[in-house]
């Protein structure tokens, strides 16, 4: 009987150091699991920041070739729209009497937006985008 004893003692005590030797491995795996996603997602990130720095390089390029400036901002709303995956882009500019942004390209917009479209008040709006501008305007 002693010697069964002892073997059911042993048996516990070797089912138990498996039971850890699982546990341990189920822990690593989920780490693994974790770092895998972890790694995929940076390496999307990479390629993102990759694109993005490819588009910025690419627009600056067809700048020093002199490409007309209106061409060059619809190219570039089209590049960030597509690099960024956004239905809609814009670049505004604020008329010389600073009462409205003007829509002076676009991407997704309605057709003739681009152009004609304006946001009222643009000294209010570009106050509120860039604090010099209400600086330079009150001196």
């Amino acid at each position: 009987m002693g010697d069964q004893n002892r073997s059911k003692a042993e048996l516990i005590k070797e089912l138990n150091q498996l039971q850890k030797q699982v546990s341990r491995l189920k822990d690593s795996e989920k780490k693994r699991r974790r770092t895998t996603r972890e790694l995929k997602y940076y390496e999307a990130e990479l390629q993102a920041r990759a694109r993005q720095q490819a588009a910025v390089a690419e627009l600056g390029l067809r700048a020093l070739a002199g490409t007309d400036p209106s061409n060059l901002m619809n190219q570039a709303v089209a590049l960030v729209a597509q690099i960024f995956e956004v239905e809609y882009c814009k670049v505004l500019e604020l008329l010389a009497d600073g009462s409205a942004l003007l829509l002076r390209a676009g991407v997704g917009w309605k057709e003739g937006y681009v152009g004609q479209a304006t946001v009222g008040n643009g000294d209010r709006i570009a106050s509120r985008l860039h604090p010099a501008f209400q600086r330079a305007n009150n001196s």
